[in-house]
């Protein structure tokens, strides 16, 4: 069965469900935050001088909360690229560390060869959802969807929840790292193109 025939990850109503359901919860969050901070503004404006520090660290709070939904939502975007351009697969989850993940994954050019691709947790904390997942589940199996060499996305069985999550090579986002070059057919190449990673 050729590349164009696999139904991609897209054409799977659980998968479009996680992506809405994911959609919905990083824009309700959105919402809410952006309703607080011009209510924050207008308490600390109108609070006694004495109680300004409280409702200024209230609204950076808010502040950082709303940039941290927006890296979210744009994450989104970046799954749903790659969801509408790769088949789901199978990969294979282990801990990394107290606080990250890695996740081994076939060479779509060399199949014989797995390769890694590694979730860091953010502030390197490990009660996130994979971090602790991860922890527990060492050498399970989950769904892959994307080149293991470039960028893809995981899930797991509880996927209809909204657990989809985006992982890739730092050469393959980061502009400041050299792109990777060397073993790549130039359909990979295309297709890795086609969703936004950084190809050389």
């Amino acid at each position: 069965m050729t590349s164009s025939t696999v139904p991609l990850a897209w054409d799977d109503p659980a998968t479009r469900r996680a992506w809405r359901a994911a959609l919905l919860l990083q824009l309700a969050g959105a919402l809410f935050a952006l309703i607080l901070f011009p209510a924050g503004l207008f308490a600390t404006a109108l609070t006694p001088s004495w109680f300004v520090p409280l409702w200024l660290v209230l609204v950076i709070l808010i502040g950082l909360h709303i940039h941290h939904r927006l890296e979210q939502l744009i994450n989104l975007v970046r799954i749903l690229r790659v969801l509408k351009g790769y088949a789901w697969s199978t990969a294979v989850a282990h801990p990394a560390g107290k606080s990250d993940c890695r996740f081994e994954a076939a060479n779509p050019d060399n199949p014989a060869r797995h390769l890694s691709v590694r979730l860091r947790t953010p502030f390197g904390g490990s009660l996130t959802y994979w971090a602790r997942w991860c922890r527990s589940h060492d050498g399970e199996k989950v769904r892959f969807c994307g080149d293991i060499r470039f960028i893809g996305v995981v899930a797991h069985h509880r996927a209809g929840k909204g657990r989809l999550r985006l992982v890739s090579q730092p050469e393959a986002i980061n502009r400041r790292m050299s792109p990777r070059r060397k073993g790549v057919s130039q359909e990979a190449r295309e297709r890795a193109l086609a969703v936004g990673a950084r190809v050389g």
